[in-house]
């Protein structure tokens, strides 16, 4: 019976169903349609104007400057910084200035290629800890093979040429290891 069923469906109908659902919720939702009216019924003004802290931080990143952010003296310090703590809700209200220096926390070598990839593997994805942060993220460890590295290592960005500089991250074209011994794990052990 239930098989009868499941033969029965018009598979290529879902599909376009559920295809048409998306496309008609992602036009509803555009400002210029009723985005912005929905956005204002529920008190989410803060949605229609960009986030001024945004800019910043964008202008800090096209001059060679990291910022993380904090909510008061002793917060935890994110890069790249966030509009709030994920632990506690509470709006991010100061910027810190970080080195372009860290420690690996965690790797993965990457050997497999893939459509669109930029770096010829191997290579590492590392989560770097910037040295005054408290959240790793993510970037590209080189100019070292890559069975060499090890979580603990020091690190520092490689900058592209000025001239090749963004509004991003991306201004960062790797980092690479500093030649100085590695961190001890518990030094950064809770920031897995």
């Amino acid at each position: 019976m239930w098989m009868n069923l499941l033969a029965s469906i018009d598979y290529i109908a879902v599909l376009f169903a559920a295809i048409a659902g998306m496309v008609l919720g992602a036009v509803w939702y555009l400002p210029g349609v009723f985005g912005t009216a929905w956005r204002g019924a529920l008190g989410n003004e803060r949605w229609n104007h960009p986030d001024p802290r945004q800019a910043v931080i964008v202008r800090a990143l096209a001059t060679g400057i990291l910022l993380g952010a904090r909510r008061g003296d002793t917060g935890k310090v994110y890069f790249p910084p966030r509009e709030a703590d994920p632990s506690t809700g509470q709006e991010l209200d100061q910027f810190v200035e970080l080195p372009d220096t860290g420690t690996v926390t965690t790797f993965a070598i990457i050997n497999i290629p893939f459509p669109g990839q930029k770096i010829k593997p191997p290579y590492v994805a590392a989560y770097i800890l910037l040295d005054g942060a408290d959240i790793p993220f993510l970037h590209v460890v080189t100019d070292i093979d890559a069975a060499e590295v090890r979580m603990g290592m020091h690190v520092e960005a490689v900058w592209k040429p000025r001239e090749e500089w963004g509004l991003g991250i991306d201004n960062i074209e790797h980092f690479r290891p500093t030649g100085e011994p590695d961190a001890d794990y518990d030094s950064y052990r809770h920031h897995l």
